[in-house]
């Protein structure tokens, strides 16, 4: 059985499963597409295809164990130093917003604020570089989770392609 078929089979019976209040809270979990500028422009056979190459990277990750929990009640801004901005390094990172180089640090420098910047824009948060409550939210949802979330996504972009064809 050819994988898109198997992954086809696998969200059918996770969706299956889901309640419709579990979709619901799924669905307000995923960020509207009006609100993901970078990929706006890309056509639904595009976005689908680099949906499937993140589903797999995430699938990954979640097997390994995901990534860390950020800790923090204070805001992590560019100049600040917290023992969490270490974890905040290696979470960026490992959803390749973070490209700078992977030093244990608890300083706050440039290169991760462009980091926390790509990754707010990614999740359609304010683009401001400064971990506050909405970015610490949505650093913290599991890997486990954003896999759920690729999936429901594709399945979405599957039925929208079905629906012209």
């Amino acid at each position: 059985m050819d994988l898109l078929r198997c992954m086809g089979l696998f969200v059918i019976l996770i969706l299956s499963a889901v309640t419709p209040t579990m979709s619901d809270e799924l669905f307000a979990l995923t960020p509207p597409f009006t609100q993901r500028g970078d990929t706006l422009a890309l056509s639904s056979n595009e976005h689908y295809d680099r949906l499937k190459e993140k589903l797999d990277h995430y699938q990954a990750l979640a097997e390994t164990g995901g990534w860390p929990t950020i800790k923090t009640t204070q805001v992590l801004a560019p100049g600040s130093r917290h023992p969490q901005i270490i974890k905040l390094r290696l979470r960026l990172a490992l959803t390749n917003d973070y490209t700078g180089h992977l030093v244990i640090s608890d300083f706050f420098d440039h290169e991760l604020e462009q980091g926390v910047r790509r990754f707010q824009r990614r999740h359609g948060l304010k683009g401001d570089g400064k971990v506050g409550p909405k970015t610490l939210a949505a650093l913290n949802v599991s890997a486990k989770t954003r896999v759920s979330q690729i999936i429901i996504n594709l399945e979405r972009l599957r039925q929208d392609q079905n629906a012209y064809t």
